[in-house]
């Protein structure tokens, strides 16, 4: 219904815009000539917004609603509110007060009130109100809705009042005219529509709920409204309506219509909803009735099948129960009789119910139990409490068997005697049990106590609960002092109790069984390995109670493991020494690796390596020491018996070992010496080497030092594998300072041969060979960088005439005092002299311009002028003076060094045409 509503209503409304303004634009006629008359009211705002609103309607209605849809519907209503709002402003600028020609012909009516007609004309704001309404819906929340309805509402209200007071200014015989220039404007009736269309959009929210909810007799309110009007316009007939009245009696007339239709429909909205409030409450009601039957109807069903299960699961438990069950008669006189017996009692005692008298039970049961139970059963029956009584019963069939009864007794109302309810079982399997258990039990201490382990007991507080008496030998402690203890109680240290408390937290906590290793001292003083199985102890619930201790000595075990694990060790450190032999010559490092990790692996105090000068004192030259401990690296000492035997003792390959400085057999000096150092205990081993050109025979080792193993602050036993891990340790040692020794040989004949190659053995400067190598090298470095070269070549002037005077050998002095007066002329490390051939040198100044080589020419100069060598041949001065070239370039791709060499020597011959002792310079 309320699709059709807006589909009529959009198509109506675009329909009248669009023939409107087609009509405005071409102005021809399209229809009939009243109907165009009647359109030119309309404004081509009016009409254009009409045309909107049905574009807008026709996309509200599309199904299912897509974004893109609200979007466009958005864009449409916003053209509308900015269209209207323009025409507002417009008529605001212009001050237009005037009314619309319309509906009436009297300007000064009601609705021609400034409220209504300030800056524009009334169907501008019900335009603009019904876009806000249709905005407010597309945003459909409830408050919204109900504010557009009420928007949407208003206009309806006031497009219906001018439709009635119209309708009620015409003749009734001219009713059917409704179209013509006369009838009602096309403007209204479109409203008219729009409004009811805009309503449509939510017919079942906000205010329309009241209008359209389906009331108990299946009408909605909005079908009446046409039954409404024509209630309306029949009173208003039967009271005869004046068509001639005043315009404004007529507005007045049609708005009380219009009250009227609301009045009515707004009763019958109300009385829909509260009787369809009714409706739905009595519908609620008459469903919580019937739910509430159904459920108690279920339960009554459920609790029959339960009880009937259960009363089937009882008589099952009774047939299947091994027990006898009964009720007996005791009396105050000790007699008693039975009054019913329910099942068992001949699986039981192999008599029936008939069978079994009291006085035939009595004479099953021996006497001594007899006596027992009756004096038990008649103390609890008189005071009314239960007891459980065990006895032994001879069967029918001659067996013998364990009955345990239990009895429960109550009064009888008249006080005669007391009911006895008995409920009887076989129990001899669990006595057997019993039997059995505490047999083995009595087996188990028996081997607990005898066992070669410690086994204890403990409770959850960690508290001794049990020990077997291995305890007592093991540490001297009596048994009675362990029981209700902890460890800590008994004096143990935290290094004995906390692994113990650590492992006993994780049984209690996880109900696992736990295995520890752990160290104790025994009853001698001496310290024993033990393997510790820990074993949680569970209860009837699973719950663990205490814990059992099982520990058993593995010193044995342990000390052949540590004797592996250390020979392992020493095997792994010998290998790792004898690999930095091969890969290394750096005898410092060899011997800072070994010192540290033989004190690593023997846990001692300090290891060392003391080396012998010639005079047979000598210098701790590598150590490694336990912090708290002094330093004693560097130190200098000297033992007056080893200087005196020239260390003959350690020569043959002999050791010493020290436990205790206080009990060994030691020279004064020689134990001044270790408490001087703080040494308690000591190993000493030698470490030996062949003496150069020897024949590696035993009287030609030479003793290079010694390995020294210090205890510190206590007595050490020095283990045998220990030491023969040091000797051969000594051994790899005497290897690496012999290669050291070889290597340092090697290194010194390879500098005197790299300085033979390189310098001139005369004058003690660089040599031809190497001055060509270092001019390569520094041409490629600054031909990177980009930087200066300057290379000067010098000639002694007239040392041939210097020979001839003075002789060979002063030339050779000569010679050499001028290359060492040229060296000194040169100060950076990086500037090369060298002796170029015969008389003549040369010098390389890398990252030097012209300026700084002349000034180096100069600095030259003047040194050969301080030696004052005399030179009485020589044309340029009395003295020996030197001639120089100088060449400067920035090394490049298009020069090479033979061309700088070229140039240098090219200089050299000008400043000897210039008359020598002096300077030539040519850049390239």
């Amino acid at each position: 219904m309320n699709f059709s509503i807006l589909l009529v209503a959009a198509i109506w409304v675009g329909g009248v815009g669009l023939l409107v303004l087609v009509s405005l634009v071409f102005n021809f006629p399209l229809l009939l000539r009243e109907f165009l008359e009647a359109s030119f009211s309309l404004k081509p705002s009016i009409a254009f917004s009409f045309l909107l609103f049905g574009f807008v309607l026709q996309f509200l209605l599309i199904k299912p609603p897509r974004l893109l849809f609200k979007r466009v519907a958005q864009v449409g209503t916003v053209a509308i509110l900015g269209l209207n709002g323009l025409t507002v402003l417009y008529s605001a600028i212009n001050w237009n007060f005037i009314f619309e020609h319309g509906l009436s012909p009297q300007p000064n009516f009601l609705l021609s009130l400034p409220v209504f007609s300030v800056g524009c004309q009334r169907s501008t704001w019900e335009l603009i109100g019904l876009a806000i309404g249709v905005l407010l819906l597309i945003h459909h929340t409830p408050k919204r809705v109900q504010i557009a309805q009420a928007l949407t509402g208003i206009v309806l209200a006031i497009e219906t009042t001018n439709a009635i007071a119209f309708l009620f200014s015409l003749p009734f015989s001219d009713w059917g005219v409704f179209f013509s220039n006369n009838g009602i404007p096309l403007e209204t009736i479109s409203f008219i529509f729009l409004g009811f269309g805009i309503l449509w959009l939510y017919p079942h929210r906000g205010l329309m709920r009241t209008f359209t909810h389906r009331s108990v007799l299946g009408i909605r309110p909005y079908k009446l409204l046409g039954a409404i009007i024509l209630l309306v316009f029949i009173k208003k007939i039967l009271l005869g309506l004046q068509p001639s009245l005043p315009y404004n009696a007529l507005f007045l007339d049609a708005l009380e219509t219009v009250f009227e239709f609301s009045g009515f429909l707004g009763f019958v909205g109300w009385m829909n909803n509260r009787s369809y409030a009714i409706y739905l409450r009595r519908q609620r009601s008459e469903l919580y009735l019937k739910h509430h039957h159904q459920s108690l109807e279920n339960q009554v069903a459920e609790c029959t099948a339960k009880l009937s299960l259960t009363q089937t699961q009882f008589n099952a438990i009774l047939n299947s129960v091994a027990a006898s069950i009964g009720c007996f008669r005791f009396y105050e006189n000790g007699t008693w009789e039975r009054e019913y017996h329910l099942t068992g009692c001949e699986a039981l005692f192999g008599y029936t119910p008939e069978e079994l008298t009291p006085s035939v039970w009595e004479s099953r049961i021996p006497p001594e139990d007899l006596q027992a139970i009756y004096q038990q059963a008649f103390e609890a029956v008189s005071a009314e409490k239960s007891v459980t009584l065990e006895y032994r019963f001879y069967h029918k069939d001659g067996s013998l068997k364990w009955i345990c009864d239990t009895l429960t007794s109550q009064r009888d109302e008249q006080g005669d005697f007391w009911r006895v309810f008995a409920v009887g079982f076989d129990i001899s399997d669990r006595k057997q049990a019993e039997a059995e258990l505490q047999q083995r039990e009595e087996d188990f201490r028996a081997l607990v106590e005898n066992s070669p382990d410690i086994i204890a007991r403990f409770d959850r507080q960690f508290r001794f609960s049990y020990v077997n008496p291995k305890v007592e030998v093991e540490t001297g402690i009596p048994t009675s002092d362990w029981i209700g203890k902890t460890e800590i109680e008994l004096g143990f240290s935290e290094k004995i109790y906390q692994p113990l408390h650590r492992t006993l937290q994780q049984v209690f906590e996880t109900g696992e069984e736990q295995l520890y290793e752990a160290e104790f001292p025994s009853a001698d003083g001496t310290l024993k390995y033990w393997q510790c199985r820990v074993v949680p102890e569970f209860n009837e619930e699973g719950i663990v109670v205490s814990a059992l201790k099982v520990s058993r000595d593995i010193t044995e075990q342990k000390l052949v493991e540590n004797a592996l694990r250390q020979c392992a060790e020493h095997e792994k450190l010998l290998g790792e020494i004898t690999d930095r032999i091969r890969q290394s010559l750096e005898l410092d490092q060899i011997l800072a690796t070994a010192v540290a990790e033989v004190q690593q692996i023997l846990q001692a105090d300090r290891v060392f390596i003391y080396r012998f000068n010639s005079d047979w004192s000598g210098t701790i030259v590598t150590e490694s020491v336990v912090a708290g401990f002094e330093s004693i690296l560097g130190k200098s000492c000297k033992d007056s018996y080893l200087v005196e035997t020239r260390g003959e003792v350690f020569r043959q390959g002999k050791i010493q070992v020290v436990d205790d400085i206080y009990t060994a057999n030691l020279t004064p000096c020689h134990r001044g010496l270790l408490l001087q150092l703080e040494i308690r205990a000591s190993l000493l081993l030698p470490i030996c080497i062949f003496s150069p050109n020897s024949q590696r025979e035993k009287d030609s080792q030479i003793v290079w030092g010694l390995l020294g193993v210090n205890s510190c602050l206590e007595p050490r036993k020095w283990e045998t594998h220990d030491i023969e891990f040091l000797k051969r340790l000594t051994g790899k040692l005497a290897i690496a300072v012999q290669q050291s020794a070889l290597y340092e040989q090697l290194q010194i004949a390879n500098e005197e041969l790299q300085y033979l190659a390189h310098y001139d053995q005369l004058t003690e400067v660089a040599n031809r060979r190497y001055f060509d190598e270092y001019l390569e090298k520094e041409w490629d470095r600054l031909k990177r960088e980009q930087a200066p070269l300057s290379l000067i070549l010098c000639d002694v002037d007239y040392f041939k005439r210097y020979n001839d005077t003075y002789g060979h050998l002063a030339g050779d002095r000569c010679l050499t005092q001028v290359a060492q007066a040229i060296s000194r002329g040169v100060k950076r490390p990086a500037d090369l002299v060298a002796r170029y051939g015969g008389e003549e040198f040369v010098v390389i100044l890398p990252n030097t311009n012209a300026e700084g080589a002349v000034e180096v020419v100069r600095q030259i100069q003047q040194e050969i002028q301080q030696l004052n060598l005399p030179h009485s041949t020589s044309l340029a001065a009395k003295q020996v003076t030197l001639t120089f070239g100088i060449a400067w370039v920035y090394p490049s791709s298009a020069s090479s060094t033979q061309t700088l060499i070229d140039r240098a020597d090219q200089a050299l011959y000008q400043a000897k045409d210039a008359g020598r002792n002096s300077y030539s310079l040519i850049e390239l």
